[in-house]
C-alpha cells in the first residue's frame, strides 16, 4: 500500500531525507508458538544485510546506506493459523510490540524488516515478500539479498520494473499494441529481484534523486546527445547519464546505459529503452525490447551499435 512513485519533478529536500543518508532498521526474525523453526539464523541474516548494503550504497552513489540491527529470535503471541486470518498487518504490530519487550523500540529506527516462515492461508499466499511504498515495513516469508533489496526499494519509494510484451501483436514491433508484465525487466532489482549487479533502472534511480534532473539529458530534437554507464559506483559532475525523448502525453522514453552484466554482449554495446509510467504499467517503468521474438528473449532487449530503432506512431 501507499503512494506511487514519485516523479521526477517531485525532488525535494523532503523527500530526499527520506532517500538519502543513513537509514537504521531493525530486523525482526521471529517463530511461533506452533512453529519454533528458525526463519534464517543471525550470522546469515547479518550477512545479507552486509549485501543489501552493498547494493544500496554502491546504486546510490554513496548518498545511501543502511545500517542494520538484528534481534534474537522473538516468538509471536499468536499461533500461525490466527495471523493467517488476522492478516500481515496483525503481524507486524505484534512484532513490533514483542521486539519492545525484548528491549528493540522500532520507533528508534527509520525502517524495518519481519522475517519468518511461511503462513498458509489467502492473506500470505503468492508472495516472498510485502512492503510499504514511501514508508516502513516490510514482510518476509524466508529470506534472500534480492528480495530484501526489492521490498526495501518500495520502502525508499519505487513501485515495479515491468516489461511490456508485444506476443499479442505477433512482435510486429517492440512497442506496439501488448501486455504490462508486472517485474518483467530481468535487469532491475524491482523486477528481477536479484540484487548485486540488477541495480534500479536510471528512471528509478531520477525518482530517488540518486540521479538528479542536471545529470539527465533531454533529447528535444535532431542532434548527437552522450551519456554514460550509470551503473557505475560515483558519477562525476557535468556527465548525462540517461536521456529522455517524449513519447506522448503519458510517457518518456529512457535511455540508459548498463556495464555490470559483462557476459552481456548486447548490453556492453548497446543501450535499453524503458517507458515511464502509464496507466497501463501499474505505476512502474516498462522495459521496451527493441528485436522482440527472437529466441533469447529479453537478453538481447538492448539497442546495439549499428542498429536504429523507430517509434514512427510516436
Amino acid at each position: 500500500g501507499g503512494a506511487g512513485p514519485l516523479a521526477a519533478t517531485a525532488q525535494s529536500a523532503g523527500n530526499d531525507r527520506w532517500t538519502h543518508g543513513e537509514k537504521t532498521l531493525l530486523y525482526m526474525r521471529l517463530n511461533f508458538p506452533d512453529d519454533l523453526t528458525e526463519p534464517v539464523s543471525e550470522a546469515n541474516t547479518s550477512g545479507q544485510m552486509v549485501d543489501v548494503n552493498a547494493f544500496y550504497a554502491e546504486g546510490s552513489y554513496d548518498q545511501t546506506w543502511i545500517t542494520a540491527t538484528v534481534t534474537p529470535l522473538l516468538t509471536l503471541p499468536q499461533i500461525k493459523a490466527w495471523y493467517s486470518t488476522a492478516g500481515a498487518g496483525a503481524l507486524l504490530t505484534d512484532a513490533r510490540a514483542t521486539a519492545r519487550l525484548a528491549g528493540y523500540d522500532t520507533a528508534n529506527y527509520e525502517l524495518d524488516i519481519v522475517c519468518f516462515t511461511s503462513v498458509p492461508g489467502t492473506n500470505f499466499s503468492g508472495w516472498a515478500g510485502l512492503a510499504y511504498v514511501h514508508g516502513k515495513g516490510v514482510w518476509l516469508q524466508g529470506s534472500g539479498v534480492g528480495v530484501t533489496a526489492h521490498e526495501l526499494g518500495h520502502n525508499y519509494g519505487l513501485l515495479h520494473a515491468n516489461f511490456w510484451d508485444t506476443f499479442t501483436n505477433n512482435y510486429t514491433s517492440g512497442v506496439g499494441m501488448g501486455t504490462n508484465i508486472e517485474y518483467g525487466n530481468i535487469y532491475d532489482t524491482m523486477g528481477a529481484a536479484s540484487g548485486g549487479d540488477n541495480q534500479f533502472n536510471a528512471m528509478f534511480k531520477n525518482f530517488l534523486d540518486w540521479l538528479p534532473n542536471t545529470a539527465i539529458t533531454e533529447a528535444t530534437s535532431n542532434g548527437v546527445y552522450r551519456i554514460y554507464p550509470f551503473d557505475v559506483p560515483s558519477r562525476e559532475p557535468g556527465r548525462a547519464y540517461a536521456a529522455t525523448i517524449r513519447k506522448d502525453f503519458q510517457r518518456d522514453y529512457w535511455v540508459e546505459f548498463r556495464q555490470s552484466f559483462k557476459s552481456n554482449p548486447w548490453l556492453q554495446y548497446g543501450v535499453l529503452l524503458n517507458w515511464s509510467p502509464f496507466n497501463l504499467s501499474k505505476g512502474g517503468s516498462d522495459l521496451i525490447d527493441t528485436t522482440p521474438g527472437t529466441p533469447r528473449g529479453r537478453t538481447d532487449a538492448a539497442l546495439v551499435v549499428g542498429r536504429t530503432f523507430s517509434d514512427r506512431q510516436a
